[in-house]
């Protein structure tokens, strides 16, 4: 270029460089952001970038210990030079690059351990303009290469206050802050391996861009717009995330190597993922308050929730990991979702119909209370299972529930029975029939049938169950003796049988008699097995005995009549959950005559046996 010491620059001049035009650049030099000046004579240079293409450097100033301040004089500025001030060779470093605006610019600060990027036009400064205007001095630490900017370790990338940064390309550094405005308009990668705060704007929209932090994240006064891109905490200790924030995607590979609530990934305030929660590492507590698309987490990632938080997924679960519920709630609020996995929740919440659908195979399990209702009862909320005729497996660890208007399928419940109250105008019932450990009751019990006639000439008094011992002479057969009048009747005892089918969990069986339950005798009954115990009935409980007038002398004999073969079947809920007895006979099970006996209730079965098993 040509340099004119004394002249004037009339404008669309090439390689021409005017000393005399009388523009500045000036500011002051900081050990740190703006608070404490340099306590040591400073040297800096100043690169210009023109934008004709040409270049300049000027000749070394000198910013004074105690003072700070400096000045560049006779400058020859056109709107959209680029200029580089750096620390030449001193004990600190840092620059500042600035695209200006072709007039006299003051307050342009250099920090000790920054790079500064400003733009003092309203055109955005681009990574473009700073690979200009590098002049290769290894005191300018930064580089771009490809158009991605790099920053040389130990060093903060700092976009200055309201000023516009439009990168163009990726972005790596140990520390990212932006106070200015950044309107990316097209996919970047921007990593910072320490910690990233944004208190100006960043607008991702129309792109997928991908952001990774290792550090903190802090958004709380700046506005931080996601559109389709992907956050990723990827450090190896705790992480916090301050400020209420919206993302796409957001991605937890934290690999803290054990995993706790100070090695975590931990915001203070609401998170809102608007697509998808990937957690592949490490842990992540949600606040809160949170709300989630979907949520996926892989074998190596850690959900727990603050302690009693609820937390808003409107999408699908998934779990191959681990999920610690902390006391906490997971309302499900989307239409037709899909829960993958097995999980333990404490509190679970689904509120209105569509449709939840399980993976076949796996348990959902509830500690604290579940809560499952349709909006009406033609308006199902319908449960079933990935695989049609597989089952998806349910266990409320609690037993504590609230189910309404709900339709299920396929379902086996592994935990306390699940008692549905079915309203009397709904034939839902005939949906449950094959669902394992779900008992279906009316909201009103339908009436009861009247009693039976009594047989005739036959008086059926209540049955003893504890009979007299009958005389029995050695043949086996019994002798029967009145006071005034012996005659004997010769019959065989009766016989029993009690068979106990378990379809499903574990009983107890234990017999009893006259002296009470024999504990010693137990015996259990797993799933699949069934239990038939045989027996002699005692012929005493055969029989009555009465009074009857036969004489004109009204002389009162005393008789014994035989009574058809009757039997007393008692069942007493002692302790645990309600039982449900289903009585049976040579026709099979008697599902219609099912009772439900709470704890502490008792139910008597009485009926007539045959004299054979």
């Amino acid at each position: 270029y040509i340099t004119v010491t004394s002249g004037t620059d009339s404008g669309n001049n090439i390689n021409w460089f005017f000393k005399g035009s009388g523009e500045s650049i000036s500011g002051t030099v900081y050990l740190d952001e703006g608070v404490t000046v340099v306590d040591i004579d400073t040297e800096l240079i100043l690169y210009l970038y023109y934008a004709t293409g040409s270049t300049s450097i000027s000749s070394a100033v000198i910013a004074s210990a105690g003072d700070g301040t400096y000045t560049f004089s006779n400058l020859d500025l056109d709107e959209a030079d680029i200029a580089t001030i750096y620390m030449e060779d001193s004990f600190y470093e840092g620059c500042v690059i600035s695209r200006l605006n072709g007039v006299s610019v003051s307050g342009v600060d250099l920090y000790a351990g920054d790079i500064i990027i400003r733009s003092e036009t309203a055109q955005a400064i681009t990574n473009l303009d700073l690979n200009n205007a590098d002049n290769g001095d290894n005191d300018i630490k930064y580089n771009v290469s490809g158009n991605n900017l790099s920053i040389d370790s130990g060093f903060k990338l700092l976009v200055w206050n309201n000023d516009a940064f439009a990168p163009g390309g990726n972005i790596t550094a140990d520390n990212f802050e932006n106070e200015g405005v950044m309107d990316i308009d097209a996919d970047i990668a921007i990593d910072i391996d320490g910690d990233f705060t944004n208190t100006g704007t960043i607008d991702l929209t129309g792109t997928s861009s991908t952001i990774n932090v290792a550090g903190d994240w802090n958004s709380s006064s700046g506005t931080f717009i996601p559109g389709t891109s992907t956050v990723t905490f990827d450090g190896s200790g705790g992480q916090a995330i301050t400020g209420a924030n919206t993302f796409y995607n957001l991605t937890i590979a934290n690999t803290a190597p054990i995993p706790t609530d100070a090695a975590d990934v931990d915001p203070d305030s609401i998170q809102t993922v608007t697509n998808l929660l990937s957690v592949n590492d490490g842990q992540w507590s949600p606040h809160t308050g949170d709300e989630y698309r979907s949520v996926t987490i892989a074998a190596q990632g850690i959900i727990r929730p603050d302690s009693g938080a609820s937390i808003t997924v409107s999408g699908d679960w998934s779990n191959s990991g681990t999920f610690t519920h902390n006391d906490g709630e997971v309302v499900f609020d989307g239409d037709d979702q899909t829960i993958s996995g097995s999980t333990t929740f404490y509190n679970l919440t689904r509120t209105h119909s569509s449709s939840m659908t399980f993976e076949e195979g796996k348990t959902q399990s509830i500690g604290g209370n579940l809560t499952l209702q349709g909006t009406g009862s033609s308006d199902l909320l319908e449960l079933k299972s990935s695989i049609s005729g597989r089952p998806w497996y349910i266990d409320i660890i609690s037993d504590s529930y609230s189910l309404n208007h709900i339709d299920v399928h396929d379902s086996w419940n592994i935990g306390p029975e699940i008692i549905y109250v079915v309203a009397p105008s709904s034939n839902i019932l005939d949906a449950f029939s094959a669902d394992h450990r779900w008992a279906y009751v009316w909201q009103q019990e339908p009436p009861r049938p009247p009693d039976p006639p009594e047989p005739p000439n036959i008086d059926l008094p209540e049955p003893d169950i504890n009979p007299p011992e009958p005389d029995m002479d050695s043949t086996g057969l019994v002798n029967i003796a009145d006071d005034d009048e012996r005659w004997k009747k010769k019959r065989a005892k009766s016989r029993y049988r009690t068979v106990v089918i378990v379809f499903e969990g574990k009983v107890v069986v234990a017999p009893y008699d006259e002296k009470g339950i024999k504990h010693e005798e137990e015996v259990s009954v797993n799933a699949g097995e069934t239990l038939t115990v045989t027996g002699e009935c005692a012929p005493g409980f055969d029989y009555e005995s009465f009074f009857e007038t036969t004489s004109k002398t009204d002389t009162e004999k005393h008789k014994r009549k035989y009574i058809a073969g009757r039997y007393r079947t008692i069942v007493d809920v002692l302790r645990g959950e309600p039982a449900r007895v289903i009585p049976c006979d040579k026709r099979g099970v008697r599902y219609e005559e099912a009772v439900v006996v709470a704890p502490g209730e008792r139910v008597i079965q009485e009926g007539k046996i045959e004299n054979k098993p």
